[in-house]
């Protein structure tokens, strides 16, 4: 089976490999397997820059009690 997204409603298809040309023609978008993306070897540093760490804020001052 082939996955295809639906250009209406953006749902997910399975449809039968014989009918891929029609619903290629009809405007659907097909979706590429997970499993063709290369997996991320455990020894290398991820690509996209890692977030900047923010100083924590600073507490609030407690309003003086009134007496």
């Amino acid at each position: 089976m082939i996955e295809f997204k639906n250009r209406l409603t953006g749902t997910l298809m399975a449809v039968a490999p014989e009918r891929e040309a029609e619903y290629l023609a009809a405007g659907h978008t097909r979706v590429d397997a997970p499993a063709a993306v290369p997996a991320r070897q455990p020894d290398e540093e991820p690509t996209a820059p890692a977030a900047k760490q923010t100083a924590a804020p600073a507490p609030k001052k407690k309003a003086a009690a009134r007496k």
